[in-house]
């Protein structure tokens, strides 16, 4: 028998805090885990679908709308780090349609996995919708911060404004490039 004082550690997550996913498929979330001297050996994902879940028709994440899934655990629980799952399918969610989760694991002497997210400030939100191209507004739709922008002088803060959208949100933007 011995002490365990170390808490799991989230080391890495499949799905970002918001997302898109394609309609009509399965969809897995995985998260890596860390922990010692043994990984935990359970642990539930807590879900809630806007097409299912949503009792009321209110938008709002509710403890009584949310479901606990098991979640899948590695094979060996001795190895210093292990891989945490579950899957959903989205076959049914109408385009724009959205879910949320957050988990819940714990290893065996009871040290809670942190940064897990929560029904309040869940670990992801995901939108169900086919993936589309940014768009960029037109020049009308673009403006300066000065009145003039033919001359401008180098030691002067000047921000250009430049509309952007994006039918599933502009989280999947990595990089705009102004040329």
């Amino acid at each position: 028998f011995g002490l365990d004082g170390v808490p799991p550690l989230l080391l890495s997550t499949s799905t970002e805090a918001t997302a898109h996913l394609p309609a009509d498929e399965v969809h897995e979330h995985s998260l890596l885990i860390g922990d010692r001297p043994r990984l935990p050996s359970n642990g539930h994902v807590h879900l809630w679908r806007s097409w299912v879940d949503d009792l009321n028709g209110n938008g709002i994440i509710e403890v009584s709308e949310s479901v606990e899934r098991d979640l899948s655990v590695p094979e060996s629980l001795t190895d210093l780090q292990g891989s945490y799952g579950f899957t959903l399918d989205a076959s049914r969610a109408p385009l724009g349609g959205w879910y949320a989760f957050w988990y819940d694991i714990a290893d065996q002497a009871g040290n809670v996995l942190q940064d897990a997210g929560n029904i309040s400030a869940p670990m992801s939100m995901v939108q169900v919708n086919q993936d589309g191209a940014p768009s960029v507004g037109n020049d009308a739709g673009a403006s300066w911060s000065v009145g003039s922008p033919t001359w401008l002088h180098p030691s002067e803060p000047v921000t250009l404004s430049i509309p952007l959208g994006d039918g599933n949100g502009l989280q999947d933007l990595a990089r705009v490039t102004v040329d």
